[in-house]
């Protein structure tokens, strides 16, 4: 079962924007190969755009954060809520029509309160200059755990809305 035979692109992108409104962070709808099903694309902050826009930082740091975490929401069937590599929160919920599990909602894009963006790790992987992954790093917002909780579990009560 595909996620458009659930609900249209259109909805998809209406939950992604709503969620995104409500909560702040980055919001995208994946398939079960972990690959985003709208195009639907609007940052909330700076670093983010620099990472993905560079080949190894899409590689191995989002895809590799999103892919786990979507693994891990989609074996435990639960909320999951960690960091990426480079200090930037993931909330995923995972989407199951009929016990049959078709994809994630994920969240992205803030730093919780007792994080840090790993500036040196971001470097290494991206190869770019310190100094302005720091100012950048300056547009990451910070989100409480409890926030963060908060977040997700609204994302997944908006998924149960389409599934009805």
């Amino acid at each position: 079962m595909l996620l458009t035979e659930i609900a249209s692109i259109s909805d998809w992108t209406e939950l992604e924007n709503k969620i995104r409104n409500k909560t702040g962070l980055e919001v995208s709808v994946f398939d079960t190969n972990g690959m985003r099903i709208t195009d639907n694309k609007i940052w909330n902050n700076k670093l983010c755009p620099k990472i993905k826009s560079i080949d190894a930082g899409q590689t191995h740091i989002c895809a590799v954060a999103h892919n786990n975490i979507a693994a891990m929401a989609a074996k435990s069937g639960k909320n999951i809520v960690e960091e990426c590599d480079a200090g930037i929160i993931k909330a995923v919920t995972p989407i199951f029509k009929e016990n049959v599990f078709i994809g994630t909602v994920g969240g992205c894009g803030k730093m919780l309160d007792d994080g840090e963006i790993e500036v040196e790790y971001i470097c290494r992987t991206i190869q770019c200059d310190e100094q302005e992954i720091e100012d950048l790093s300056k547009s990451v917002e910070i989100m409480t755990e409890a926030a963060a909780a908060e977040a997700v579990k609204y994302m997944a009560d908006e998924v149960e809305k389409i599934l009805k």
